[in-house]
């Protein structure tokens, strides 16, 4: 009965939240920020049904091609996660930065660990409709949002992408999938995000859009954040994945929207995204919450 109850519940409240939902986004469209302008608009049209525009089809398709073929492949590839690990595990500082080995399922990781394609698409028409110049991506994994990125940058005729992975193994299946589809837009750097990061910042900076994909832990997010802020150019847009994962991630993400630097942000429930230079006037950071 609890179950039932809660359908119902659901399904009377999805009226009122698109209602609400679209009345946000179309405060947005006003704003001063054209980057806050253009992420609204994007997710207006995918509100309404609209997908990606030239090129998306095509290049969806041929990505989506390679992740069915590892869905069904029997290969096992080498992991060394110096992550946070599942939710539901508590690693010690020492376990992350020491790494844990494992072998893994290329079946599983395609199935289990790369973004999911509504969220691959969403971030091919964010890059389109904002047209960054450098993109940056924490947790390459097996280089499948990387493909997304790139091929964005493909169609918008500009732009590149460095995208870090940690595990040798998994970066080399990343670059095998990236020069599988001749995306020469991106590169994949391995080691750990804290021993890439501060050279590659200083050569590669600034960037315009970067996207924080592994290490799902509350303060690594946040040092992280600390670590690329200098290196962002004055319209950056920061996507932070995962910010529901586990209670801490739920604390990095609140305290990332009371940081000043994250200007205007958006809750998209999976995803929190920080529009860093379109900050009030008052200098206190603004939040928009399209899909709670």
């Amino acid at each position: 009965m609890k179950d039932i109850l809660a359908t119902l519940l659901e399904r009377g409240l999805r009226p009122y939240q698109r209602v609400r939902r679209k009345h946000v986004l179309d405060q947005a469209l006003d704003d001063p920020s054209p980057e806050v302008r253009a992420i609204a608009g994007v997710l207006l049209d995918r509100m309404n049904g609209s997908g990606p525009s030239d090129e998306g089809p095509d290049a969806i398709r041929s990505i989506e091609r390679i992740r069915a073929e590892m869905r069904a492949s029997d290969e096992q590839v080498e992991m060394v996660d110096f992550g946070a690990g599942p939710a539901h595990v508590e690693r010690t500082p020492e376990q992350m930065s020491r790494g844990v080995s494992s072998m893994a399922r290329l079946s599983v990781m395609a199935d289990r660990a790369s973004s999911p394609p509504e969220w691959c698409e969403l971030m091919f028409d964010l890059i389109r409709r904002l047209r960054p110049g450098k993109c940056l991506e924490l947790g390459t994994n097996i280089g499948i949002s990387a493909a997304y990125q790139a091929s964005a940058l493909r169609a918008n005729g500009t732009g590149e992408l460095v995208t870090i992975e940690g595990a040798p193994g998994i970066a080399r299946m990343a670059t095998r999938t990236l020069e599988r589809l001749g995306l020469a837009q991106a590169r994949v750097l391995c080691g750990r995000f804290t021993d890439v990061l501060p050279e590659m910042l200083r050569k590669e900076g600034p960037f315009d859009l970067v996207f924080i994909d592994g290490h799902h832990d509350q303060y690594a997010t946040m040092e992280y954040f600390d670590m690329i802020h200098p290196f962002l150019s004055d319209h950056a847009v920061v996507i932070f994945d995962d910010i529901r994962w586990s209670d801490g991630m739920r604390q990095a993400w609140r305290g990332l929207q009371a940081d000043a630097r994250t200007g205007t942000t958006f809750d998209l429930d999976r995803w929190g995204v920080a529009c860093t230079g379109a900050a009030r006037n008052d200098g206190r950071p603004s939040h928009m919450v399209p899909f709670p």
